[in-house]
C-alpha cells in the first residue's frame, strides 16, 4: 500500500523539531535527584549522557533516540550539565546500536512506558476519528495524537506512521459528517438536489448557480430578487437542524467547497458528499441571503432619507432670496412704525408710504408658509419616493419572521398592522395603532388633521424598523447579522450543565453571596490600605484636604530632541526593502504560509513563493 502524508515538508519539520531554547530546555528536560541516581548507575560517561537522552527524549517528545541521530548542540549541552559529563561523550554512545536498545528496555521497564503496536494504532485510529468530525486540520491532528500518546506513556512511532494514523481518519470522518446530513433528507428532497444542478430553463443557468449570484446594488428591483432566491430555498424544506451538531470549521469548510466549486464537478461527487454540501450551502445562502435583504433595506431607507435632506437643502438656497425680501419688508414696516411713534405721525399713513398692502399681504403669506412645521422639516420629500419603497416593502413584511425585546415591541405591533392592511388589501389604518415609537419630526407629516396619513407612517414605521435592528431591538429568526443578542450567550441548559461541573468559564465566585462577600472585602482591605498611605502622606500625587483629596494629573515625559534627532538617523539606516522580500524573509521565521493548506488533503502548499503572491 502506497505512503499516505498529510503534511508539507516543513510541517514534518516542525514536528521533528527538538527543543533548543532555553526555557524549553528547562521545561521539557530538567532531571530530577532519582533521575540523576538512575543515571549514575551507569559506568561511562557516554553511557550515562546517552541514557540521560534517552530518558529525555522518551518523556519528549515521546520518542526513542534513533541510530546515527544527531541531536542540537544545546540540548545535548543542557543534559550534559545535568549529569556531570561532556557534550563529546555522547560521539561513542550514539553509534552503539546494543547499548541503545538495551538502555530502551530498561526506561520502558522502569518508567512504565509502552512500545507502540499495531493494537495502538487501531486505538489511536478509534480515539481520532471524533476529533477529526469537529476538525479535519492535518496538522491539528497529527499534533493531537502525539499529545495523546504521550499522555498514555506510549513511545510513539515514526512520523509516516501517524501521518498515516491521520491519514486514514479524516476520510472516515468525512463520510461520518457527509451521512450524518444527507440521511436527514428524503429521496424526493435527494432527487431534488439533483435537479439544482441541472441548467434550468427559466434562469437560463442551474439553480445553485443562480442562488449563488451576488444580489446586486441596493434597489427595490434587487430585494425582490433576494426573496425569489429565499423563496426558492425554503421550497426545498431541508431540515434547518441539520447542521447543528457540525463545528463551527467544518460547517465553514463545506459552506467554502459548495460556494466555490463549479456546478459540474458537484455532480460527480459521490451522493453523500455531493448533498451535505449542497445542503450545507443552501442553508448558509438562506442566512447570506435574509442578512443582505436587511441590510439592502437599510441602505434604502438611509438613501431616502438622505435625498430628502439634500433636497431641503436645495429648496433653502432657492427660497434664500424670498426669505431675504421677506426679512427686508418687515425690517421696513418695524422701521417704519418706530419712526412713527417717534415722530408722532399716524401710523397707517406712514405705512401706507412705504410699502403697499399687496406687497405686505404676500410677503406675510410666505411668512406663514415659511413658518409651517411642515415646511421646516426635510421629511416633506419624504412621502414623494414612497412608491418606491412601496415596491418590495410587503414582500419584505411578509418574508420574515420579526421578534421583538421591549425596547422593540411598539415597532413590532405596527409591522405587524402593516402586514395585516397588505394581506388583507385594505388601505385605511385602525384607530388603534400604536404611536409611541413614533419621532417627534414626524408627528407633524403623520397626525393630519382628517387623519392619520399611512404613507408617512407606513415609511415611519420602516424607518425606526432600521433602526430598531440596528440596536438589536428587533432582530429576525434566520438571520446572523441581525439575530438574537441572547444567541451570543450561553444558553440556561448550557449555564446548568457547567455549573454542575463547576466549569463556569468565568474567573469570579459564581455564587452570588460568596462572590459579594470577597468583594466587599476585597474593597474594604483596600480602603483600610489607602488610609494608610494616605496618614503617613506616602500616596504619590494625592493630597488630602479638608473637604476630599486633590490627585495630581499624569503628565508624561516629552521626549527629548536628541531622541528624536536619533530616532530620525536610526530609522534612515534601516535598508529599503520590497514587501514581497520582507514578506518571504518573515516567513521562514513564522512559515505563515503553511497555514495554506488544500481543502481536500490538507497539505500545505509547496511552492511558498506562489501562496505569497
Amino acid at each position: 500500500m502506497p505512503r499516505r502524508t498529510v503534511l508539507s515538508t516543513a510541517q514534518r519539520a516542525t514536528f521533528e523539531h527538538l527543543p533548543t531554547e532555553p526555557a524549553e530546555l528547562a521545561k521539557y528536560y530538567h532531571l530530577s535527584t532519582e533521575d540523576l541516581a538512575l543515571i549514575r548507575k551507569r559506568r561511562r560517561a557516554g553511557n550515562r549522557l546517552g541514557f540521560a537522552v534517552q530518558l529525555c527524549l522518551c518523556r519528549y517528545p515521546g520518542r526513542t533516540l534513533r541510530a546515527g541521530e544527531e541531536l542540537p548542540k544545546p540540548l545535548l549541552a543542557f543534559i550534559a550539565e545535568q549529569t556531570q559529563t561532556h557534550v563529546k561523550d555522547f560521539a561513542n554512545y550514539a553509534n552503539r546500536d546494543q547499548t541503545r536498545r538495551a538502555h530502551i528496555a530498561l526506561l520502558i521497564s522502569t518508567f512504565e512506558f509502552l512500545a507502540f503496536t499495531r493494537q495502538h494504532f487501531r486505538a489511536m485510529l478509534r480515539w481520532l476519528l471524533p476529533i477529526a468530525v469537529e476538525t479535519p486540520k492535518s496538522m491539528f491532528l497529527v499534533g493531537a495524537v502525539f499529545n495523546e500518546l504521550r499522555h498514555r506513556r506510549i513511545l510513539h512511532p515514526p512520523l509516516a506512521v501517524v501521518e498515516r494514523i491521520v491519514a486514514v481518519t479524516l476520510p472516515r470522518a468525512e463520510r461520518q459528517v457527509f451521512a450524518s446530513i444527507s440521511n436527514q433528507l428524503s429521496e424526493a428532497q435527494q432527487q431534488q438536489l439533483d435537479g439544482w444542478l441541472v441548467v434550468s430553463e427559466t434562469y437560463g443557468q442551474s439553480c445553485l448557480a443562480w442562488v449563488r449570484r451576488p444580489v446586486g446594488k441596493p434597489s427595490p428591483t434587487n430585494m425582490l430578487k433576494i426573496f425569489a432566491r429565499l423563496q426558492t430555498i425554503e421550497a426545498l424544506k431541508l431540515p434547518k437542524d441539520s447542521t447543528a451538531k457540525l463545528s463551527a470549521l467544518r460547517h465553514d469548510l463545506l459552506v467554502w467547497e459548495g460556494k466555490r466549486v463549479d456546478v459540474r464537478n458537484l455532480r460527480v461527487f459521490k451522493p453523500l458528499r455531493r448533498y451535505a454540501i449542497i445542503t450545507v450551502t443552501l442553508l448558509e445562502l438562506r442566512c447570506t441571503l435574509i442578512d443582505e435583504a436587511l441590510t439592502m433595506h437599510d441602505r434604502i431607507i438611509g438613501r431616502l432619507l438622505r435625498r430628502s435632506r439634500n433636497k431641503y437643502a436645495e429648496r433653502l438656497q432657492e427660497e434664500a432670496q424670498r426669505i431675504k425680501e421677506m426679512v427686508k419688508t418687515f425690517a421696513t414696516v418695524g422701521r417704519t412704525l418706530l419712526q412713527a411713534k417717534e415722530a408722532g405721525q399716524d401710523v397707517w399713513a406712514a405705512l401706507a408710504e412705504n410699502i403697499t398692502w399687496d406687497d405686505l399681504e404676500t410677503t406675510t403669506e410666505i411668512a406663514e408658509d415659511l413658518a409651517n412645521p411642515r415646511q421646516l422639516n426635510y421629511l416633506q420629500f419624504v412621502e414623494s419616493y414612497y412608491p418606491q419603497i412601496r415596491r418590495y416593502t410587503p414582500a419584505l413584511l411578509a418574508q420574515f419572521e420579526f421578534r421583538a425585546t421591549l425596547g422593540g415591541k411598539d415597532v413590532l405591533d405596527a409591522v405587524d398592522i402593516l402586514r395585516g392592511l397588505n394581506d388583507t388589501g385594505k388601505r385605511k389604518l385602525p384607530s388603534d395603532i400604536p404611536i409611541s415609537f413614533i419621532p417627534r419630526q414626524w408627528v407633524p407629516f403623520i397626525h393630519r388633521p382628517e387623519g392619520v396619513d399611512r404613507h408617512y407612517y407606513e415609511v415611519c414605521t420602516l424607518s425606526e424598523l432600521r433602526n430598531r435592528l440596528r440596536s438589536g431591538d428587533i432582530w429576525v429568526v434566520g438571520s446572523k447579522r441581525y439575530q438574537d443578542i441572547e444567541s451570543y450567550l450561553l444558553s440556561p441548559a448550557t449555564l446548568a450543565e457547567l455549573h454542575q461541573k463547576s466549569e463556569v468559564p468565568v474567573a469570579v465566585a459564581t455564587d452570588y453571596a460568596a462572590y459579594i462577600t470577597e468583594r466587599k472585602t476585597l474593597l474594604c482591605s483596600r480602603l483600610d490600605e489607602i488610609n494608610q498611605l494616605l496618614e503617613a502622606e506616602k500616596l504619590d500625587a494625592v493630597t488630602l484636604k479638608q473637604n476630599g483629596f486633590s490627585v495630581k494629573p499624569h503628565r508624561g515625559t516629552p521626549l527629548p530632541n536628541a531622541a528624536k534627532a536619533f530616532l530620525q538617523s536610526t530609522y534612515a539606516q534601516l535598508p529599503r526593502v520590497k514587501i514581497t522580500d520582507l514578506l518571504v524573509e518573515v516567513d521562514r521565521w513564522t512559515q505563515f504560509t503553511d497555514q495554506f493548506t488544500h481543502l481536500r488533503t490538507g497539505q500545505a502548499v509547496e511552492d511558498r513563493t506562489y501562496a505569497k503572491g
